[in-house]
């Protein structure tokens, strides 16, 4: 199975070494470039008994490999597994520097919002409306969570002008059981909304059942 961690610290670096050695493919993704570079060059930023020698099994048998590539390591894994810290601030809050610092490239959504309403999209957003998050993430931090903004692909679409490129969304049907299947065929969302990101059928998004008929 293909595998992604996000993080190779104590936590993400076992995880992935540990899922290399049960024969999974693994991509252990981290934003730390320096901490990349020694993985990669055979060094091992933590102590952990008998982890370099799994570390290092795996990666000459290209199980297990290390990259700052995140578009690249979240397309590699069919499972995601999330292996960072949340940082506590001198006062036990938490520390949103690494939020802050990057909110023009995150999603940005309430942890009980639904239907794509009250989130920022970073890339698409104006200077005005990440200004106004990054306020309320610093007033009421708990109620919001941070994600990486994920490069949808696009297709030609009917819409009312025509046929037009839209951004879309495929998601798989998986089959977990004693076995995971992912089965040829999945649900589609469409962000009907020209220059939209936003798929939602609240909001202008549209869906269909896509089927792989051969591959």
């Amino acid at each position: 199975m293909k595998i992604t961690i996000i993080g190779a610290g104590y936590v993400g670096l076992v995880t992935g070494a540990c899922l290399a050695e049960m024969g999974n493919h693994v991509v252990c993704l981290d934003v730390d470039a320096q901490k990349i570079r020694m993985l990669n060059e055979g060094g091992i930023p933590i102590h952990e008994p008998g982890l370099k020698e799994v570390v290092h099994r795996n990666v000459a048998a290209g199980r297990l490999q290390f990259t700052t590539d995140g578009v690249a390591a979240v397309a590699h894994g069919t499972l995601q597994f999330i292996g960072v810290g949340t940082p506590p601030d001198e006062d036990g809050s938490a520390d949103l520097k690494y939020v802050l610092a990057h909110i023009h490239e995150l999603v940005v959504k309430e942890v009980h919002g639904a239907g794509g309403y009250g989130m920022l999209v970073g890339p698409a957003a104006s200077k005005a409306e990440i200004a106004e998050f990054r306020a309320v993430l610093k007033a009421d931090p708990s109620n919001y969570i941070a994600q990486p903004t994920l490069s949808l692909s696009s297709c030609p679409t009917f819409v009312d002008s025509g046929i037009a490129p839209r951004h879309i969304d495929l998601r798989p049907y998986v089959l977990s059981g004693r076995t995971v299947q992912t089965v040829p065929g999945g649900l589609t969302r469409v962000a009907l909304k020209d220059g939209s990101l936003v798929v939602n059928s609240s909001q202008g998004g549209g869906t269909k059942d896509t089927w792989v008929l051969e591959d």
